[in-house]
């Protein structure tokens, strides 16, 4: 009797136990191999979205293709001179950024005169770009394990320096707190999600920059 209470006791635990939940990989060595990762792209689809909230930084949304060489090829909304948000395409071959608004054609720019608001080719430099933020990432946690835009991927939480989410936001001047969404199987960065903090030229808020048709063959051209 004594055996069978006994096993009647230990038996629901057993059952209502199940497997136990595979261990999270370390977030220091997950961001270390995607910084490692994303060094090695040689070009990508990209897709920045800022809440409407936000006016600490120029950039509103970008979309676009861009190459580890230095070529970018998309639209962007931006605020200039302090005006309203208007959206522009954007070409950038060499040193130079062709710019069109929503009236006129293509005016040339150096490309170094334009980066303090956007500069779409500095994403995917492995010294300033998505490699350097996540190299540079502090006090980072593995969340979870989970599906993102279609991609089997790890959930980091870490805090950023301003210095490198200022590459992807130009206009970024304090840390940064965010989640960063690493593909499981290539270590690529899949998806961040940034939290602007306030900044002299106004309110902060959430950033979200996908990133996806890594290594796709592209052909950008100046425009005619």
């Amino acid at each position: 009797m004594a055996l069978a209470l006994a096993a009647a006791a230990v038996l629901p635990t057993a059952c209502s136990g199940g497997p136990a939940e595979p261990e999270l990989p370390n977030a220091t060595e997950l961001l270390s191999r995607s910084a490692d990762a994303m060094r090695t792209v040689t070009s990508a689809a990209v897709d920045i979205a800022v809440d409407p909230a936000v006016t600490s930084v120029p950039i509103r949304s970008a979309v676009g293709t861009i190459t580890a060489d230095g070529q970018a090829e998309g639209t962007a909304v931006l605020t200039l001179a302090g005006g309203a948000p208007l959206e522009y395409q954007l070409v950038v071959t060499g040193d130079v950024l062709y710019l069109k608004g929503p009236t006129g054609g293509y005016s040339p720019l150096p490309l170094a005169s334009a980066a303090a608001i956007y500069d779409p080719t500095a994403i995917l430099d492995p010294d300033r770009g998505t490699a350097a933020l996540l190299a540079g990432a502090d006090q980072g946690t593995t969340q979870a394990r989970e599906v993102s835009d279609g991609v089997d991927a790890y959930r980091v939480a870490a805090t950023f320096p301003a210095e490198r989410v200022a590459t992807l936001v130009p206009g970024v001047t304090q840390s940064v707190p965010g989640v960063v969404w690493l593909d499981a199987a290539t270590s690529r960065l899949v998806r961040a999600e940034l939290d602007l903090p306030d900044g002299p030229a106004g309110a902060g808020g959430p950033v979200t920059v996908r990133m996806s048709e890594f290594d796709a063959p592209v052909s950008i051209a100046p425009p005619a």
